[in-house]
């Protein structure tokens, strides 16, 4: 539409130029027909010129309604967090958390300083969040009192006991996931799909692959581990 808008316009001066030389010489045939090329060559330009305002418009108002959409119901969540656990934080658990919210899918987030709350569900009608559902840090089998006996049993009679690194790294994840969302959501911004943790920042080797499990369970689409440390994929 922009670029027939601009052709057009150009075809107007060229007439308009036509219509003024036929004019100055006296060719009154070829000036009637240079004015009338010219006169419906304007109306037609007006016709293009009063659509495309309304086009743009459109898009406009409908980014800007998205956009709002978006802000709103992030003020919206801090409010409700605010209003539970004032000294708490909280980020998306989802790096897609607004495309999620569009599909109507279930959105969670993440939560630090909430009394041992670490997600909650943010229930949303239409872009009003109507309520937060908390949810405690589910309790380890590889903690509970049967497990760590099992593992004491299995460390006496075995000859090369094999170490649980399942608590070190639901303690990492637990310390890291704030942060790492964050990451995670500049990387989308910056169009990167695969995210690497690099061995420098994550604890002993042997706990990558518990700290992979660990970080798809609190929302990570898909890790990995890699030679150089653990892989994340972000859809």
């Amino acid at each position: 539409m922009e670029k027939k808008l601009a052709k057009l316009n150009k075809a107007v001066i060229i007439l308009g130029v036509i219509a003024i030389l036929t004019l100055l010489f006296r060719l009154w045939p070829f000036f009637f027909i240079a004015l009338t090329f010219f006169i419906g060559a304007r109306i037609w330009c007006h016709i293009l010129r009063a659509k495309l305002p309304k086009e743009l418009d459109v898009k406009a108002r409908v980014k800007r309604r998205s956009s709002r959409a978006k802000k709103g119901i992030g003020e919206q969540v801090s409010l409700w967090v605010n209003a539970d656990y004032p000294n708490a934080k909280w980020v998306w658990a989802h790096v897609d958390a607004i495309k999620r919210i569009a599909n109507g899918e279930d959105v969670f987030i993440i939560l630090n300083g909430a009394g041992g709350y670490r997600r909650a569900r943010v229930n949303i009608t239409g872009n009003i969040v109507v309520a937060l559902e908390y949810m405690k840090a589910p309790i380890r089998e590889s903690v509970s009192e049967q497990r760590l006996e099992e593992n004491i049993a299995e460390t006496i009679t075995a000859e090369s006991p094999s170490v649980n690194y399942d608590l070190m790294a639901y303690e990492w994840v637990e310390a890291h996931i704030n942060e790492l969302n964050e990451r995670l959501n500049e990387a989308v911004g910056e169009g990167i799909s695969d995210y690497l943790l690099s061995a420098k920042e994550l604890p002993i080797q042997g706990s990558w692959t518990s700290i992979c499990t660990e970080l798809m369970r609190a929302g990570v689409s898909e890790a990995e581990c890699v030679q150089e440390g653990i892989k994340i994929k972000i859809n």
